[in-house]
């Protein structure tokens, strides 16, 4: 975003010619490892992943620091509806 590409493009996850929709924002440079501790990578999913790492980057954008905050002054919550 901040160079100005956009981030929408066809779906390369997995083949989208099933579906009405091809095109999604990916994040193809995405490496969990470089944001994450390691104990959580087998006991996390990619979206989980992702919503760890963006809650991490508000914080520190926002210049908040959790362990300064009163308890249960912020939290993260994901959640993902499994396939039926």
């Amino acid at each position: 975003m901040l160079r100005g590409d956009s981030g929408i493009r066809r779906i390369t996850r997995f083949d989208p010619s099933g579906y009405s929709a091809e095109l999604a924002g990916e994040i193809p440079e995405y490496e969990p490892s470089a944001h994450l501790p390691s104990r959580l990578l087998p006991q996390t999913d990619r979206m989980t992943r992702l919503a760890l790492i963006a809650a991490e980057e508000a914080l520190t954008n926002a210049d908040a620091t959790p362990k300064d905050m009163p308890a249960f002054a912020c939290g993260v919550v994901t959640s993902a509806e499994s396939p039926r």
